[in-house]
């Protein structure tokens, strides 16, 4: 063992070249991570399985460090799970992030079913792998439903965009092989979002590659943070309510006019039964006028011909013995005066006739009696 003075000797002859490249840095994990990395590079050959893998308890799968298509479709759940909650989805560390879905996943993840057990890391990297290719996939339909090439149909849409998507210079000549998680994401709203914009043209397509589509992907149809979440739950439930709130106005604005509209409509009604009684009462006023014109007149009429009859009678009792021949002549010419006047009565009055006495038979009897006289004289 060297003594104290003999280390301090040494570290006083030693030598430094401060001119030499400096020490590579001592890193841990590193053959884990080029296995994770040859792992993903083999991770393009996606094997299929049946339903039998979600249920064959008593046979299990045999252990591989490949992807089933099973295993896919339970991470792109696992992933919207946590992914496209809004009040937790982004708000947090990718290590977080990441372990929620592995917790996500491994809830999800059908028991007995022979599945190989996979870290968040394992996980991360499955789905760096197809989010990308998913993404270019996507852009290949999207472009060609939107401009498809002249005398194709529909059923003929995702041939062409396999063309497509091995001519991008980052699927490298490969067809898409995650149609089934594809058949999944294109539901979620993160790749809806994709479908309401342009796409890209044929010579952009050709230069997409992994990081244009990182990029690209990151906030295209992102999942909103935690506070934006809640600052939309809290907005929501405002709108809810102001909607609410809204709604119970109109709700008693229309009871308000139906109410007014049905007391105008008993107003009208009330005034129409008024102006109706005001009529019948002017006609029964009239009604009542007419009948007492009409007494009044009948009562004129009775007075203006008993007056008449007064005055013929009186005539007629004159005493024609004394008279001469010009008094005698005055005497009948003043009684044919009166029987023409009673005759323009009894037109002018013929509601008179047959009511009273003085209209019947003749003059009234009053001629007759005086006829005798005349004969007499």
């Amino acid at each position: 063992m060297a003594t104290p003075s003999s280390f301090m000797n040494l570290l006083q002859d030693a030598e430094v070249d401060l001119g030499a490249l400096p020490l590579e840095p001592f890193r841990v994990g590193d053959d884990l991570e080029e296995d994770e990395e040859d792992e993903g590079d083999d991770e393009e050959e996606v094997a299929e399985i049946g339903e039998e893998a979600f249920t064959a308890a008593s046979h299990p799968r045999v252990r591989s460090t490949n992807y089933t298509e099973a295993e896919d479709i339970l991470l792109v759940r696992a992933w919207a799970a946590v992914g496209m909650d809004a009040t937790t989805g982004t708000d947090q560390t990718g290590k977080l992030y990441w372990q929620r879905i592995e917790d996500n996943y491994c809830r999800i993840k059908p028991k007995n079913s022979g599945f190989i057990s996979r870290t968040y890391r394992s996980l991360q990297g499955r789905w760096e792998l197809m989010k990308p290719a998913c993404a270019r996939w996507s852009a290949a339909m999207d472009q060609v439903r939107d401009a498809p090439p002249s005398g194709t149909v529909e059923s003929d849409y995702e041939t062409i965009a396999g063309m497509r998507y091995k001519e991008m210079a980052a699927s490298k000549g490969k067809p898409f092989p995650f149609k089934h998680a594809w058949a999944i994401l294109q539901t979620f709203d993160e790749w809806k979002l994709r479908d309401q914009e342009t796409a890209p043209k044929k010579s952009a397509m050709l230069r997409m590659d992994d990081s244009e589509d990182e990029e690209g992907e990151r906030n295209l149809g992102k999942p909103e943070g935690t506070k934006k979440g809640k600052v939309r739950v809290k907005m929501e439930r405002e709108a809810s309510s102001l909607r609410e709130k809204m709604e119970q106005m109109m709700k008693a604005r229309e009871e308000l006019t139906k109410k007014t509209l049905e007391m105008k409509l008993l107003i009208t009604e009330k005034k129409k039964e008024v102006k109706l009684a005001q009529v019948e009462a002017k006609r029964e006023e009239a009604k009542r006028k007419a009948n007492l014109e009409e007494r009044m007149i009948k009562v004129k009429e009775a007075k203006v011909w008993k007056e008449l009859m007064v005055e013929e009678k009186e005539h007629m009792m004159m005493s024609k013995k004394d008279m001469d021949q010009e008094q005698l002549q005055w005497w009948q010419d003043y009684k044919e005066d009166i029987a023409e006047r009673k005759r323009i009565f009894r037109g002018a009055s013929s509601t008179l006739r047959g009511d009273t006495p003085m209209s019947c038979g003749g003059d009234g009897g009053v001629e007759d009696s005086t006829t005798g006289d005349n004969g007499g004289a």
